[in-house]
């Protein structure tokens, strides 16, 4: 697997420069300041010695300390020693930025003292970290500056650590042999002068090549030696690093349960040691092995802790430059899709697009509006379900116990190894250290319970059944549309079934088509049309085909329809229906489309109020606003320039005619009512107005989070609370209002672990659960501009065109965008960001005189309810 060689990215340097630059150090001279740098230094190293995660970071403050106390003497080598110890500890916690400081400032102290000895192995350390974060030619540079000073000054042990490194370089650029060769010159050299870590190491890295090269016995042979050796120096970070690749050989040889045990050892032993990149790795193993078992929820829970914990380590070298950091992502970006992949095929779509966007170095929506996400840090951490936020919570405790106990134990450990042969710990000390030893074990044991009941847990599916209602068929016989079809989606594990309802006919059509395979499907035409640089008729086009099969087509053509109404099932709600390609047109160019839930066909009845007697509420914030989360965190939302321009358009409030008028608009608003722009848009006065007008416009951000239904809000404009939450939507009755329109970004979705059925309703939903007859929401983060001119066009077709039904008008006003029979107001916000404009050499293709043609544009917006 490429996660293999992750884990080997840190050579153990501890044991020599303990033993060697101690020495030197401790010798020099018994002056007072001296003499407290050289106790810090000692202290620091002995909590060094204890290999856990809270003895590190002890450690580290202790070797700054020491750092400092040596720059006030002079001592050059005492405070590059100490760089050289505080970068190792960032190395193992991931903090690659921090490492790479440290060791450089040592570099710059050995190279002023002509310390060859030290400036190689200080090279060799900086090769470390570049060849982890997949700079591999870097890594090959500093590695062949310290073998040839290795060489030069006798330094046997650096040359075989040396000689190691460079094979893994030729093992990570498929060149087995050479690997092979390099590692087969540093295994007699490390055993020659007794150096078991690096002796180890090298056994483990030539089992790795084994294993490449299909020889799966040999590399078994050769990680059971490495893994004896590590338990044999107490190298714990080493023996859960072992015990993974173990795991993961035995599970190439089919015995699962093998592998199974090896990862269950390994996992707490890097929680111990705080090595959160040998924790990623086995928690992706984990992901893996699940899945293969065909417990995709399971797999999910390991891979989203996987993919959460590199997105910590991706933080730590954010001040390092844009390509390295580049390269690192490609080095791990294989757990992020196989969780992506895994989430696709289970129907939890929002989730695989939150893991995808994670891996866009360049966010091409980034110019998007009225989603918290879209602007959010690409290194934000996966959302989780209620279900899997209780799961996490209760991994996390067992966890902290196993390092708060490794921690104790590892101190009366390190305290008995240094120790000469002949003594033993005092007996109190002894009964404490078998006590520790007990707990520890027994608490290895707990969590391992732990994750086998989770198993168990997270094994039960609840199955959701999609159910046609029998009054479909009586709906469009109430509403006499006898050109209008209701198409339902019923979503199997091998199969789509679609039926197909008239005024006077209900025929069912099967498609044979696995889940899974409809899941990437829709997710991949997803990606599409969500991409304005993509073209998206490719995709389109395939399911266009899954969709419209030539006996429904036939079904359609015989009623001469020219509205389709979707019941849709599973992750057929996430795909924008007007956007399909029937490899000559839109879906939109030859049919209005409406989408029927459940919540919708109690309430699918004629308009109750005249058109020409409505009066509309209009709401929205243009400019940027930071709100604290109900975790602490900060959601920063973006400024909308165009929103007071769209608010201007629709709502006619004599009050706001100035407003208007700046804004360039000399005759105001389609519908009169009451505008609240920005500030005047508060908790207060939108709650007072909502509900109490036939039409309701919102212009602002929607942030959905899944499993919270506290903490998925409308973004208010002003006020001390500047969240209107989905619990504050249910306390709010809309029976008054005829349209509900959320100009806001993914007010469509909704949120949570699709396969489970554990999911909170988004905005669109959850306003019809609460009355609103029609509600028109979107599937995705909208662009400003393009969102502004699609809505004024709206409008202007309900009042110009009073006999036409909503749904028509919507399909009208994507056209405009689609045709291109107007120019936009403005230059589109795309145009503006460098490298991401559109034009006649992309895949897609735009005409300048049509900058909204692409169907990211227009088709995230879908009318949920009375279409009329």
């Amino acid at each position: 697997m490429n996660g293999l060689k992750q884990r080997l990215m840190i050579a153990a340097t501890a044991f020599l420069l303990i033993l060697t630059l101690g020495a030197a150090i401790f010798a020099q001279t018994n002056e007072e300041k001296l003499a407290a740098a050289n106790k810090t230094l000692g202290e620091a190293v002995a909590l060094f010695q204890q290999e856990t995660a809270e003895s590190y970071r002890a450690a580290r403050e202790k070797f700054r300390a020491a750092a400092d106390l040596f720059a006030t003497v002079g001592n050059k080598k005492g405070q590059a020693a100490s760089f050289v110890f505080i970068g190792r500890i960032s190395d193992n916690f991931g903090e690659k930025s921090a490492a790479l400081e440290n060791y450089n400032q040592a570099l710059s102290l050995f190279r002023s003292l002509a310390d060859k000895f030290w400036e190689a192995t200080t090279l060799s350390n900086i090769g470390l970290v570049y060849y982890s974060l997949g700079e591999k030619q870097k890594a090959l540079n500093y590695y062949n500056q310290a073998l040839l000073l290795s060489q030069a000054v006798g330094d046997k042990w650096q040359e075989a650590r040396t000689l190691h490194n460079i094979g893994e370089i030729y093992d990570d650029l498929d060149e087995k042999k050479k690997a092979l060769e390099y590692y087969n010159q540093a295994l007699p050299l490390s055993r020659a002068i007794g150096d078991k870590v690096q002796e180890a190491a090298t056994l483990e890295d030539i089992g790795i090549v084994y294993l490449a090269l299909e020889e799966k016995q040999k590399a078994l042979d050769y990680h059971n030696q490495a893994l004896a050796l590590f338990r044999a120096i107490g190298d714990k970070a080493k023996e859960a690093i072992t015990l993974s690749n173990i795991g993961g050989i035995y599970y190439d040889l089919g015995e699962k349960q093998k592998a199974l045990e090896y990862f269950q050892l390994s996992l707490p032993l890097s929680e111990a040691i705080g090595d959160k990149e040998g924790q990623a790795v086995t928690l992706y193993w984990l992901m893996f092995y699940w899945q293969s078992l065909n417990n995709p929820r399971y797999a999910v829970f390991y891979g989203k802790q996987s993919v959460n914990l590199y997105q910590e380590l991706r933080q730590n070298i954010a001040s390092l430059d844009r390509e390295t950091q580049k390269t690192y992502l490609k080095s791990i970006e294989t757990t992020y899709r196989c969780l992506a992949d895994i989430l696709v095929a289970g129907g939890r779509i929002s989730e695989a697009e939150e893991v995808l966007a994670m891996l866009k170095e360049e966010e091409f929506f980034a110019y998007l509006r009225r989603d918290d996400k879209v602007a959010a840090d690409l290194k934000s951490k996966i959302s989780l379900s209620p279900d899997e936020k209780k799961a996490f919570a209760d991994y996390e405790r067992f966890a902290d116990d196993i390092t708060r106990t490794a921690a104790e134990f590892g101190a009366l450990e390190a305290k008995k190894n240094a120790l000469p042969l002949s003594e033993s710990l005092a007996a109190a000390d002894q009964q404490q250290y078998d006590q520790l030893k007990q707990k520890y074990d027994a608490a290895i044991v707990v969590f391992g319970t732990f994750l086998n009941d989770l198993k168990v847990r997270f094994g039960t599916l609840d199955k959701r059944l999609a159910v046609v209602e029998s009054d479909t068929q009586g709906i469009l016989k109430r509403l006499n549309q006898p050109r209008t079809v209701i198409i339902s989606t019923i979503v199997g594990e091998d199969r789509l079934n679609l039926i197909v309802t008239t005024a006077d006919i209900q025929r069912a059509h099967t498609v044979e088509i696995k889940a899974v395979e409809l899941n990437k499907l829709v997710s991949e035409f997803r990606a599409a049309v969500k991409n304005p640089n993509l073209d998206p008729r490719i995709t389109g086009k395939k399911l266009f085909d899954v969709l419209f099969p030539a006996a429904l087509s036939k079904d359609l053509d015989g009623i001469n329809a020219d509205t389709i109404v979707w019941s849709l099932d599973g992750t057929l709600r996430y795909a924008p229906m007007a956007a399909l390609w029937d490899g000559k047109r839109y879906l939109v160019e030859r049919y209005n489309n409406a989408v029927l839930t459940l919540a919708s066909r109690d309430k699918i009845s004629a308009m109750t109020t005249d058109r020409s007697k409505w009066l509309a509420l209009g709401v929205g914030v243009s400019k940027a606003a930071s709100v604290k989360n109900n975790d602490g965190s900060t959601a920063n939302f973006d400024a909308l320039a165009a929103v007071p321009q769209e608010l201007c358009s629709i709502v006619a409030d004599p009050k706001k005619k100035e407003f208007c008028q700046t804004l360039g608009k000399q005759q105001i608003g389609i519908i009169s009512g009451l505008m609240l722009p920005d500030d005047e848009f508060t908790l207060q006065s939108f709650e007072n107005n909502l509900g109490k007008v036939p039409v309701v416009h919102i212009a602002s951000h929607f942030s959905l989070n899944a499993g919270d239904e506290t903490d998925s809000y409308l973004l208010l404009g002003g006020g001390a609370e500047r969240r209107f939450s989905l619990i504050s939507l249910k306390k709010t009755r809309l029976d008054k209002v005829e349209l509900l329109t959320l100009s806001a970004c993914n007010t469509a979705m909704t949120a949570g672990d699709n396969s489970s059925g554990v999911e909170i309703e988004g905005f669109g939903a959850l306003a019809q659960n609460q009355g609103a007859r029609t509600v028109l929401a979107s599937l995705w983060a909208v662009s400003d501009s393009s969102t502004r001119d699609l809505m004024s066009e709206f409008y202007r077709q309900l009042e110009t065109n009073p006999k036409i039904g909503k749904a028509e008008a919507l399909r009208k006003a994507q056209l405009t965008l689609l045709q291109g029979k107007y120019k936009a107001r403005e230059t589109p916000l795309w145009r503006q960001r460098g490298g991401d404009s559109l034009d006649n050499d992309t895949p897609f293709g735009v005409d300048a005189d049509a900058p909204f043609a692409h169907p990211y544009f227009w088709s995230p917006f879908i009318l949920f309810g009375n279409w009329q």
